[in-house]
């Protein structure tokens, strides 16, 4: 279990984990000062799906339904602005956390190759050693969300606009980027480079 932690680690430095980055991030900060609870419900929709996807126990979504859910986890995120829920922020997060689960094509080395082989005769160990990999690519996420809450107020904000509108621009790229069937290339180049 502790090579998974450490395949895990080590394919967080990798290209290929951007796919989970880049929208796990740009919710922290669409979420602003709600973002512990949109990046729990991020990891918590991101090991389920995963899960249930590598496990062949659910089909792969269609494009326009990750475009559909990218968008409507943005709005969603967006939510507190106004009326400051954690719930919602956690529910925006939940949406975009499926949609970079049925984008993620993971960096596959010799331990998760082996528990993605057996991951469907697993059951509840497989989703636990699952977890444990997954825990060790988003650790860069984990820990950018923590210093989030580390950042004296009085130095966040002034830019909490700024980091609405970039967390927004970027799951709103993203969105568009799927709907139009561009993530093929884009996941394809970050795989190469991965390699």
């Amino acid at each position: 279990m502790i090579g998974l932690l450490v395949e895990g680690f080590s394919s967080a430095l990798l290209p290929c984990s951007l796919t989970l980055a880049v929208p796990a991030l740009a919710v922290a900060f669409a979420s602003r000062t709600e973002s512990t609870a949109g990046l729990i419900g991020f990891a918590a929709s991101l090991l389920g799906f995963s899960w249930l996807r590598f496990s062949d126990r659910a089909e792969e979504l269609p494009r326009l339904t990750i475009a559909a859910l990218l968008a409507v986890g943005t709005v969603v995120v967006v939510l507190p602005v106004i009326r400051r829920l954690d719930a919602v922020s956690a529910l925006g997060g939940l949406l975009v956390g499926i949609a970079a689960a049925a984008l993620w094509e993971p960096c596959v080395g010799a331990e998760f190759g082996g528990l993605l082989d057996d991951l469907p005769t697993r059951g509840g160990l497989g989703m636990a050693m699952f977890a444990i990999y997954l825990a060790g690519v988003t650790a860069p996420i984990i820990a950018a969300g923590i210093a989030l809450h580390f950042v004296p107020d009085v130095i966040t904000l002034p830019i909490r606009p700024v980091m609405l509108v970039s967390g927004v621009v970027v799951l709103t790229a993203l969105a568009f980027t799927v709907a139009i069937g561009q993530q093929d290339q884009i996941l394809a180049q970050l795989t190469r480079l991965s390699t």
